[in-house]
């Protein structure tokens, strides 16, 4: 006989996998040898904190995949490099993400971000408000 109680476990690595897929196929593409974050035309409709939420996302997803294989995580200078967005975007809306909203988590060992698994879901809601505030004549902020 087993429990009902074992209905709730779930391994730390379990991902919503389809509804991240369905959050991020409008917004990026991840190169398929680098696992370089490709920022669509429709990202740019995303707000600040929308598209640093995208961006790890799709590390989460590329290393779920294993094009990234050695780390999830991406610095401040890999935002950049891979967005465009700038550093004076990206570093202030990390930090809100990591300290208030508690969204992300910092790698301290080299300085870089990544939505943990527990806040994947709420990352990806976060993304679909937005989208469909967007969609009702919302500002952009």
């Amino acid at each position: 006989m087993t429990s009902p109680l074992e209905k709730l476990v779930a391994s730390e690595e379990e991902l919503p996998e389809q509804e991240l897929a369905s959050v991020l196929v409008d917004f990026v593409r991840i190169h398929p040898t680098t696992g370089e974050i490709i920022p669509l035309q429709a990202f740019n409709s995303l707000t600040a904190k929308g598209k640093v939420l995208t961006v790890l996302l799709a590390a989460k997803a590329a290393h779920r995949l294993a094009i990234r294989r050695d780390k999830e995580t991406l610095s401040v200078s890999e935002f950049i490099k891979s967005t465009g967005i700038p550093k004076g975007t990206v570093a202030p809306m990390l930090r809100q993400l990591l300290e208030q909203d508690r969204l992300v988590m910092q790698d301290n060992t080299n300085k870089s971000y990544l939505v943990p698994t527990y806040a994947v879901g709420q990352a990806i809601q976060f993304i679909k408000n937005a989208v469909a505030k967007q969609g009702k004549g919302g500002e952009k902020s």
